[in-house]
């Protein structure tokens, strides 16, 4: 019997992606110590609506704790603002997605921070489009929402020819 063996335990969680798909798989085994004790474990995980798609290998409560750790960050900042097509010439429409329906400060602000629109809006929950259609001088604004709860989300836009 050899006293210097080299005992190797792995685990796989395996992800491939190209333009349009992704496709995530994991080995499936749990082990507790030395032991295999399950070999058919679902190391993957959907949220957020199965938008966002998870697997973790190591221990099952550092897992755990990830994956609850990971789903509690994406909740707080899954509002998503976004405003197209940037650059702009003038119009454009901002879009974020809300938890539930309330009134938002929508504001745009230059570089130096001069609030150079500002609107008050009642948003669904779901996604919300806001068009704008001003001139404002050629350069870089920035568009902030203001949710009921305190919090802004902000997105940079340039204007230009």
């Amino acid at each position: 019997m050899e006293k210097n063996k080299i005992i190797i335990r792995a685990t796989t969680v395996v992800c491939v992606r190209d333009d349009k798909s992704v496709v995530i798989a994991s080995d499936g085994q749990v082990t507790l110590g030395t032991s295999i004790i399950k070999s058919n474990a679902n190391k993957i995980r959907t949220f957020n609506d199965q938008k966002i798609i998870v697997g973790f290998a190591g221990s099952t409560a550092d897992a755990f704790t990830l994956f609850e750790r990971l789903e509690k960050k994406c909740e707080e900042f899954s509002y998503n603002l976004k405003s197209f097509p940037n650059p702009t010439s003038g119009s454009f429409i901002s879009e974020i997605s809300l938890q539930q329906s309330q009134n938002i400060e929508y504001f745009i602000s230059n570089r130096d921070g001069k609030v150079v629109y500002r609107k008050n809006i009642f948003m669904q929950n779901g996604i919300n489009k806001v068009p704008f259609n001003k001139n404002l001088p050629l350069g870089l604004y920035f568009i902030s929402m203001k949710l009921e709860n305190g919090k802004v989300f902000s997105d940079k836009i340039l204007f230009k020819n």
